[in-house]
């Protein structure tokens, strides 16, 4: 580089469209001069836009050609500071003639460098100049991809460890028998007990309930690549979590990974106990209630059988037998009601073999002179349906 000479070495924000100042390097006692005398709070910080530029600045930026900049600094900075403020800037460092070049990249502009040279020097080799400059921009290339990967790197670290369900990250071989953690968040150590450098040391076997670890489910995770499946982990001091698991599997470098992340479901396995506690006591009781009734109208019918015995009348006698059998037809239903396994429907092919048998029997049927034939299939019917067809059989 010329003797004396100041750089100022840009980064170019696609999305603000504007070059910004990150560095300014050269002469050792000009940066010092400058950083003293400056009156700008943040030199760093000052921006150039692209539409502020002229058309023969932008073609050499975007060709990675040499440009000079004609009227000084107040040119170069495109007017973020006053032409005073320029001016005295200029004096005090000597500066002359100025540069300024683009840095590219795959065709896309990512930074320029602006060369201030001391007003006695000239520029006698613009192509080592150039060159020099090129190679800087390698290195500030390398810097911005650098820097661009480590924010990248803690933007995800800071979702990572700042998710509400755990995560883990662990090899898998290609048949699925799982491998070592290769990374878990603070809530994986959280909920666990454990310290991040004890889980890396671990496997999805060592920290899951022996009675729900199963090998093959890793397998099927491999073969169908994502997977969702409920399990119980268990902590360091013993303590059983239920959780529900939702499974990636992906290659990154050749190595087979599967990403899972936990949910804690302990308050839903409650709730869920709860519900299932509270059905068996409502089954219970409905069952009560259907042999109550049914043991009713059993005794209804016994009532109505003991009567007709003191009744001499035909017609009479038929109606309470009539009556007494549509009592017996209910508390069958109630009866079958009560020995279902789920209590809203019934076999109308079992009822009904059972009612008509019942009746060939309470009429006293010759069975000598008629024949019972059933040709019934096994349909299950709600008790709302099954009242109205029991008292049809009935009178049948």
């Amino acid at each position: 580089m010329v003797g004396g000479s100041l750089v100022f070495i840009s980064t170019y924000e696609i999305d603000l469209n504007v070059f910004r100042i990150k560095n300014v390097n050269g002469d050792p006692q000009k940066v010092q001069a400058l950083q003293e005398n400056f009156t700008h709070e943040y030199l760093a910080d000052l921006t150039v836009k692209w539409s502020s530029l002229s058309e023969s600045a932008k073609k050499a930026l975007s060709e990675n050609q040499l440009h000079r900049v004609k009227g000084g600094l107040y040119s170069a900075l495109r007017g973020q500071l006053s032409r005073e403020e320029c001016q005295r800037i200029q004096e005090l460092l000597g500066i002359g003639e100025i540069y300024t070049t683009g840095f590219k990249w795959d065709e896309q502009i990512y930074g320029s460098a602006t060369i201030f040279l001391d007003a006695k020097e000239k520029l006698e080799d613009p192509e080592a100049l150039l060159t020099l400059v090129n190679l800087s921009s390698v290195a500030l290339k390398n810097r911005t991809a650098e820097r661009a990967l480590l924010a990248s790197e803690e933007k995800f670290r800071k979702l990572f460890n700042n998710a509400n369900d755990a995560i883990f990250l662990h090899q898998l071989t290609e048949d699925g028998v799982s491998g070592k953690f290769v990374e878990v968040n603070s809530v994986a150590s959280q909920i666990l007990g454990y310290t991040h450098e004890e889980l890396l040391n671990m496997s999805p076997r060592d920290i899951e309930d022996i009675k729900s670890f199963n090998e093959s489910r890793m397998a099927d995770r491999v073969k169908e690549n994502k997977i969702t499946f409920e399990t119980t982990l268990m902590s360091k001091d013993g303590h059983k979590i239920p959780v529900e698991i939702n499974t990636h599997i992906f290659t990154l470098n050749q190595d087979k990974l599967s990403l899972s992340i936990a949910r804690d479901i302990t308050e839903r396995k409650k709730m869920e106990e709860e519900i299932k506690v509270s059905l068996e006591e409502k089954e219970m009781l409905l069952r009560e209630i259907h042999h109550r009734v049914k043991n009713n109208l059993m005794i209804i019918s016994s009532l109505l059988n003991l009567q007709s015995r003191y009744i001499t009348d035909k017609e009479v006698l038929d109606v309470f037998k009539d009556s007494q059998n549509r009592a017996r037809s209910m508390a069958l239903i109630h009866d079958r009601l009560y020995q279902s396994s789920h209590l809203k429907s019934i076999n109308i092919g079992d009822y009904i073999l059972t009612l008509a048998s019942d009746l060939f029997r309470i009429y006293a049927i010759a069975q000598d002179r008629v024949e019972l034939n059933f040709d019934l299939e096994d349909v299950m019917i709600d008790i709302n349906t099954m009242i109205p067809l029991g008292l049809i059989v009935n009178e049948l």
